[in-house]
């Protein structure tokens, strides 16, 4: 359709496109015979991803003596993840600050289960023979599960 005003076509579709934006004063949906009918469509929702991590914890928030290796006993635990479509076992790192040291278990696959509590106390019995004040344990989503003093 072709108005004689206008020097280029428009079509059905803008003009309802318009008439839903409100543009055209005095028109609206419910004086449209045929626009009532129909059902007025809906936006795709895109999907969201979700925050890998929590935004209230983060390396960030550990405590500053940790930062200046200063103090013997402060833990962190990583899991080292291989290629893609080569396993599903993962390297769990743990580090001590300030001496560097460093114990590695495998595990069996990449899910937070294997790296659950009960494997986490494993691990602490097997570093009770080194000073120990803070565990910060990180999963592959990178959170806070516990925090220990010795």
């Amino acid at each position: 359709m072709k108005a004689q005003c206008l020097e280029y076509a428009v079509c059905e579709k803008t003009i309802y496109n318009l008439i839903d934006a409100q543009k055209v004063p005095g028109v609206t949906n419910e004086s449209l015979w045929e626009k009532r009918k129909r059902k007025k469509g809906r936006k795709s929702l895109c999907r969201q991803r979700k925050c890998a991590v929590d935004p209230g914890h983060g390396i960030g928030d550990r405590p500053q003596e940790a930062e200046e290796r200063q103090v013997a006993g402060l833990w962190e635990i990583d899991p080292v993840f291989g290629g893609k479509g080569k396993g599903t076992a993962v390297l769990l790192t743990l580090t001590e600050r300030k001496t560097r040291k460093q114990i590695i278990r495998k595990l069996k696959d990449r899910t937070e289960k294997a790296v659950a509590r009960k494997q986490v106390q494993k691990i602490e019995d097997g570093i009770n023979n080194y000073p120990r004040r803070i565990l910060d344990f990180e999963t592959a989503e990178e959170r806070f599960i516990q925090e220990l003093s010795a």
